[in-house]
C-alpha cells in the first residue's frame, strides 16, 4: 500500500455492502459509481469518499483511490486528503504532482506529517536534497516520528560544535548503515559523539568508528547510558544530511565500514578453495514482524527461481544473503546456492559483514545488503522493480556509495526476463571486482 496516512476510526454509517464488494472485487469504477449514487449530497459524503479511497489505496488501485480522495476534497478540503492524494501520485512515480498536492496540504496544516513525507520523497527523487532535509526536520518537529529521541528535552543539533552530541538511528537497518557514512564528519564537531544504533550493528560500528562511543540501545525505551549524563545536542542519523550532504554529489562514495578480520578469514579460505568467483544473492524485500509487506516488499520479491538462468550461465559460486531460512526454497529449486546460517541469520551483523566483505559481487532487489556492500567497498547490482521505493526511483546507481548500480524492471516484465537482460559486463565484473 502507498504511504497513506491512516484515518481515525469513522463515526459515520458503514459503506453499503455492494460498495465494499465492488472495491474488494477489483472493480474500482463500479465502487466509485456506487459511492456517488448512495451518498451524493449527504452530510457523510466526504467521509464515504475518503473511506473508499483508503480501501482502494490498500489494493494499489491508486488512480481510483485518488479520484475518491479528490471527490472528498472537493466537498471538505483537508491536509489529510491532500497528503493521501500526494501519496497516490508518488506511488505512480509522478513526484512533481505529489509535491504540488503535498504543498496544498501544508498550506492548510503546516505541521502535517504525511504531507511533509511526500515533500521529502519528491525532493529525494528529484535530487533536491536541501528540500529533503528541511522536510525531514519538519517531520520530526511534527512529533510523528515514533523513534525520535529527546533524552529529556535535549535540543536538536544546529550543526555547531558541542561538547557531547548524541546521534541515533530512526529508520531501518539499511538506513542506519547509509547515514553512518556521516558519523565521522559529525564527530569532528563534537568533543564526544555517542552513536546509538540497532544492537546488531554495535560491533561493526564500534570497529569502524573507533573515536565514537557506540551504544546498541536503539530499541530500549530508557537506555542506561543516558541516565544522568550531560548531552548538549541530539540529532537523528538521517538529520546529519542537513549539514554534510546538501547535494547527491557531496557524497564521498568511499568505504567507511570495517569488517572483522578474524571472521573474514574463514570465508576467505573457504571461497579460495572453490577456485571461482563468489556472488552473493538476495531475492526478496523486507517483511514486518507481523508478516505484512512493507516498503513495497511484495514488489521487491524476485524469487530464487527467477535467478535460475543467471546461476546456470555464470561460472561462479552463489551464496544466499537472505536474512531468513531459505533452505527449503533452495532445495525445491535444486539450484547450487549455499546458505550459511551462522552469517546471515545471526543477531550480530558483524557476521554478515564478514561474509559480504569476502564476496566478489552482490545481486538482488533493494535491501539492506546493498547498503552494507557499498559501505564495505563491494560492487553490486540492485534489481529495481517497476514500482519502487523513492530512494531508487531515479538515476542509475545509489548516490551514497561507489558501485551500487541499478538494473530496472520494465512495466509488465517478469523478473526472469529482467534478469536475462543483465549486461554481460555486470556478470564479468563479479570476476574482477575483488581487491
Amino acid at each position: 500500500m502507498p504511504h497513506v496516512e491512516r484515518a481515525k476510526a469513522p463515526t459515520f454509517v458503514a459503506v453499503p455492502i455492494s460498495l465494499a464488494h465492488a472495491a474488494q472485487a477489483g472493480d474500482p469504477a463500479e465502487a466509485l459509481r456506487l459511492c456517488g449514487k448512495f451518498f451524493r449530497g449527504t452530510p457523510v459524503e466526504p467521509d464515504m469518499w475518503n473511506a473508499l479511497g483508503m480501501k482502494l489505496a490498500a489494493r494499489y488501485e491508486t488512480a481510483a483511490a485518488r479520484r475518491a480522495f479528490q471527490r472528498a476534497c472537493e466537498r471538505r478540503p483537508s491536509a489529510d486528503l491532500f497528503a493521501r492524494i500526494a501519496a497516490t501520485f508518488a506511488f505512480e512515480g509522478d513526484y512533481g504532482a505529489a509535491m504540488q498536492s503535498a504543498r496544498r496540504g501544508l498550506a492548510l496544516n503546516p505541521a502535517h506529517h504525511g504531507a511533509w513525507h511526500s515533500v521529502a520523497e519528491a525532493a529525494l527523487v528529484t535530487g533536491d536534497w536541501r528540500t529533503r532535509w528541511s522536510a525531514m526536520r519538519s517531520m520530526f518537529k511534527s512529533g510523528a516520528i515514533v523513534d525520535e529521541r529527546t533524552f529529556g528535552g535535549v535540543p536538536r543539533w544546529d550543526g555547531l560544535p558541542v561538547d557531547c552530541l548524541a546521534v541515533y538511528g530512526v529508520e531501518g537497518l539499511g538506513d542506519e548503515i547509509t547515514y553512518a557514512s556521516m558519523v565521522s564528519e559529525a564527530a569532528e564537531r563534537s568533543r564526544r559523539l555517542v552513536l546509538e544504533c540497532d544492537a546488531r550493528l554495535r560491533g561493526l560500528f564500534s570497529r569502524s568508528f573507533p573515536k565514537v562511543e557506540v551504544q546498541g540501545t536503539r530499541r530500549e525505551a530508557h537506555p542506561s547510558w543516558a541516565v544522568g549524563r550531560r548531552i548538549d545536542a541530539r540529532c537523528p542519523a538521517i538529520g546529519l544530511g542537513e549539514f554534510f550532504r546538501p547535494t547527491p554529489s557531496s557524497c564521498p562514495r568511499a568505504p567507511y565500514l570495517v569488517a572483522d578480520e578474524a571472521r573474514r578469514l574463514q570465508w576467505r579460505e573457504l571461497f579460495a578453495s572453490w577456485r571461482k568467483p563468489v556472488v552473493g544473492l538476495a531475492w526478496s524485500g523486507g517483511v514486518g514482524p507481523d508478516g505484512r509487506a512493507k516498503n513495497l516488499a511484495s514488489q521487491r520479491h524476485v524469487g530464487l527461481e527467477a535467478l535460475r538462468g543467471l546461476i546456470q550461465s555464470t561460472g561462479a559460486a552463489f551464496v544466499s544473503l537472505e536474512y531468513k531460512d531459505v533452505g527449503a526454497e533452495i532445495a525445491a529449486t535444486a539450484l547450487p546456492v549455499h546458505q550459511f546460517e551462522r552469517a546471515v541469520l545471526s543477531s550480530d551483523y558483524d557476521d554478515t559483514a564478514a561474509l559480504v566483505a569476502e564476496l566478489d559481487y552482490v545481486i538482488g532487489p533493494p535491501t539492506t545488503v546493498h547498503h552494507l556492500a557499498g559501505a564495505l567497498g563491494k560492487a553490486s547490482t540492485i534489481l529495481v522493480p517497476h514500482r519502487c521505493p523513492a530512494n531508487v526511483a531515479q538515476g542509475d546507481r545509489l548516490p551514497w556509495t561507489a558501485e551500487q548500480v541499478y538494473h530496472r524492471q520494465r512495466p509488465g516484465e517478469s523478473w526472469a526476463d529482467c534478469i536475462a537482460r543483465l549486461p554481460p559486463l555486470e556478470i564479468q565484473r563479479a570476476k574482477h571486482s575483488k581487491p
